[in-house]
């Protein structure tokens, strides 16, 4: 986040017109893999992404093994954080622990597990577009209120998981979701809350 935060203050002070990161196709493995372990669901299965608006990452096919060696033959200057040893740091010990027994078991891993990402990917994009198609369905605003009708919702397919994208712009969680789906057979008036909204089983 101090990282983060220095390099938009110095694209707000027009030193560059991007920033550019040298992520590279390990970092992608290790941020889905703990992404994977925290339950970040499908949106996590993407990894890194290669631009944002100011962002670019332009290494995320290098492997670190082939930067650090181009690095070495053409004497290119870079500093090392020893806070990157520490395996007290979760992303640490996956990078330090986990990924070389992976490997040692796979020795296709790595590979594999990127031609994975890529896949994932572009499934997420065929995921988001059936998501708005059913959300545009279900979601009715009326004023300051959204109604998801019941009826409308018991019908569809893969129904936690609608509900969940319904819910999540609002700060509801997925285990809020699940719960919101027994909401449907309780009397009217039953509610939960999440930080921001209040989620209402009206008649």
């Amino acid at each position: 986040e101090i990282r983060y935060t220095f390099f938009e203050s110095l694209h707000a002070a027009g030193k560059g017109q991007l920033i550019v990161t040298a992520h590279q196709q390990e970092d992608v493995i290790e941020t889905t893999l703990f992404r994977i372990f925290r339950g970040s669901g499908l949106k996590g299965l993407q990894g890194i992404p290669a631009r944002t608006e100011k962002l670019i990452r332009p290494l995320l096919h290098s492997t670190r093994a082939a930067i650090l060696a181009y690095a070495q033959t053409n004497n290119v200057p870079f500093r090392h954080d020893a806070s990157n040893d520490k395996t007290t740091y979760t992303r640490n010990f996956i990078r330090h622990e986990m990924l070389p027994l992976l490997e040692s078991r796979f020795p296709e891993f790595g590979h594999r597990m990127t031609a994975n990402i890529t896949r994932w990917q572009e499934a997420y994009l065929l995921y988001e577009e059936r998501v708005a198609f059913y959300k545009k369905k279900l979601m009715q605003w009326r004023g300051m209120d959204v109604y998801i009708p019941l009826r409308k919702l018991e019908q569809l397919p893969a129904r936690g998981t609608l509900l969940y994208e319904c819910l999540h712009p609002y700060g509801f969680s997925a285990d809020q979701a699940q719960e919101a789906l027994r909401l449907m057979e309780q009397q009217s008036g039953a509610q939960m809350e999440s930080a921001t909204h209040r989620l209402i089983r009206h008649r």
